[in-house]
Parts: C-alpha cells; sequence; structure tokens
C-alpha cells in the first residue's frame, strides 16, 4: 500500500490562477476564491409539503442559501415569481393528515410531474425573463420523512420529473437546449422544527 498525495486544485482569485490544496476550499470566501470555469446560472424550485407555517421558513432558508451562492462567486441563483402554478418557485405538496405513506409518496410524484411538464413548455418564457443565461434548474427536494427508503422515494419521484421534463414537445433545431436539472435533498431539520428555531451556521449554506 502507498499514499497517494491531495491533488491540487486549481481556482481564481480576482485575474489570478491558484493552485491549492482542499483544506483551503474552507477559506473560499475569505480568501475571495472563485472556479475557473464560467459561472453556473441556476434558477430554483422547492418541492415541499404544503404548510402556511413552514412556508416563510423556506422563504428564508432559500434567500440565504442565494447569498451564499451569491458571495461564493459561483454565478446567479434565482427564483421565477411569473410562473403562476409555482409563486416564487416554492411546490407544495398538499396532502392531508389522514392518508397513508403510500399515498404520500404517490401525490408528492404527481406533483414533480406536474413540475417537470410545466418547465418542459416554459424553459424558453423562464430563459427570456432571466437577465443571463440559465445552465440548470435546481430542484431543492425537502425530506420530512427521514430515512434510506423515503430517501429512495423522493429520487423515485425526482425521475419521474426528469422523465416528464424531457418529454415535453420538442423544440426546433434552432432553439437552444434545455437547461439541465439537478435534484438537491434538503433534510427538513435545516427549514423547521417543532421545538425551536432554525438557525444555521453560515458554513452550512456554504
Amino acid at each position: 500500500m502507498y499514499q497517494i498525495n491531495a491533488p491540487f486544485l486549481r481556482v481564481r482569485r480576482a485575474e489570478t490562477h491558484w493552485d491549492l490544496l482542499p483544506p483551503a476550499v474552507a477559506f473560499w470566501e475569505p480568501l475571495g476564491l472563485s472556479p475557473i470555469s464560467p459561472p453556473k446560472n441556476i434558477v430554483t424550485f422547492c418541492v415541499y409539503p404544503h404548510s402556511d407555517a413552514l412556508r416563510p421558513c423556506l422563504e428564508n432558508f432559500l434567500l440565504n442559501l442565494q447569498l451564499a451562492y451569491d458571495s461564493c462567486k459561483l454565478g446567479t441563483h434565482s427564483r421565477v415569481e411569473t410562473v403562476v402554478e409555482f409563486e416564487g418557485g416554492l411546490v407544495p405538496v398538499r396532502a392531508s393528515s389522514a392518508i397513508t405513506p403510500v399515498e404520500t409518496f404517490k401525490l408528492l410524484k404527481e406533483t414533480c410531474v406536474q413540475l417537470g411538464k410545466l418547465l418542459a413548455i416554459q424553459h424558453a418564457k423562464i430563459r427570456e425573463q432571466q437577465d443571463s443565461k440559465i445552465d440548470a434548474f435546481v430542484i431543492y427536494m425537502i425530506d420530512p420523512f427521514g430515512g434510506p427508503s423515503a430517501l429512495w422515494e423522493l429520487c423515485s419521484a425526482f425521475w419521474a420529473l426528469f422523465q416528464a421534463y424531457g418529454q415535453g414537445s420538442p423544440g426546433r433545431p434552432d432553439q437552444p437546449q434545455k437547461p439541465d436539472l439537478v435534484l438537491q435533498v434538503i433534510p427538513i431539520k435545516y427549514i423547521a422544527s417543532f421545538d425551536s428555531p432554525v438557525i444555521l451556521d453560515p458554513a452550512t449554506y456554504f
């Protein structure tokens, strides 16, 4: 057995390229680092269990996440206000407390399919409303369940969303390609708690 040296990371500081060891990533913001590659501009949607009490917590979380993304000079992190069906990019899964877990996951999948079809139809319109190119739609999926089986169901719902997004009406050859779809599962403990207000450390957002 032999030790493999840690690879250097090539980053940008101002107009200079730096080669740094991985521990330097912890000092990304203080050093004013940015990626070598061009900025990645993303538009976000958040699939969450419908709750009027949860919505302000989500708004706060997404705002802080946007500030962290911008401060790391990764690109733009924005939400759409013009999609009437999902105002502010928030996608509620409306389930009553009386339904079973199986019915809840089915409802989650149906909501994701609806979002996928909507993005397939409106991606060009959303792109026109942004000041810059959209590289990806990031789907934040709030996990209120916990556990590996629930994670499997969330990924399955995202796969249904992905397929619905790809099965939209094909565009003309001269039209730009659809933005990528990216999944990010967020445990609900980062959003809200029954016991106390959730105040995350900035390093968590980073």
